[in-house]
């Protein structure tokens, strides 16, 4: 039996606001793939790797005692007049001198080695209900995981990333790239595949970090 899983990626998106005894109105900030540190949070992490040295940057992963379970990615940013610190995620790595690649949350908990199935019900329209603490759009996509079609047995599973959906009883590439962006764009109902992680994820360049 699929595993309904209800996760809404969307571009805009009213968020839930709770104020003591107050409404008051709220408004979007956009999440972001790292965090600045100051000098003091920085050196709360031990250094366990060694990821990349330029006279510019250093990128290292480490630990922090309070914080054991987790090695985030870690950034030292040199500049002519300061010197700046960034943690990124740890659900992340970086792939050449130059970018990140950060992972989405998982679809499931569990590590997808050969890819993971879901079914995609895209939808767009507004919730008018709401009161003055809350309000919501509904717009986005609902994901059934695990959804399979109804024969998989004869289909080769691709393993190069990219979004593929499932077409005249083959998968079809939809879009090379494996990014939730990409995947609310696609805006086609069906079954999808996942290669790999089954994971999608988004490549940042580091230099764009400030």
């Amino acid at each position: 039996m699929a595993k309904n899983v209800f996760r809404n990626y969307k571009r805009q998106i009213a968020f839930l606001c709770f104020m003591s005894l107050l409404a008051t109105a709220c408004s979007q900030k956009e999440d972001t793939w790292y965090l600045h540190l100051d000098f003091n949070e920085y050196q709360q992490y031990s250094v366990k790797d060694s990821l990349l040295a330029t006279p510019h940057i250093i990128v290292t992963k480490g630990i922090n005692p309070s914080m054991s379970w987790q090695m985030p990615m870690l950034i030292k940013k040199n500049t002519k007049d300061k010197t700046e610190y960034y943690k990124i995620s740890a659900d992340s790595y970086l792939e050449n001198d130059s970018t990140i690649v950060v992972y989405a949350s998982p679809f499931k908990s569990g590590n997808e080695k050969n890819g993971l199935w879901l079914y995609a019900d895209f939808f767009d329209g507004e919730n008018k209900q709401g009161n003055a603490i809350y309000s919501t759009t509904d717009s986005g996509v609902r994901f059934a995981i695990d959804s399979v079609p109804y024969t998989t047995y004869s289909i080769k599973l691709p393993t190069r990333e990219g979004i593929y959906i499932f077409k005249e009883n083959k998968l079809i590439l939809a879009n090379k790239e494996q990014s939730e962006d990409v995947f609310y764009t696609l805006n086609k109902d069906g079954f999808y595949f996942i290669p790999n992680t089954g994971r999608l994820f988004k490549r940042h360049n580091i230099n764009t970090i400030n």
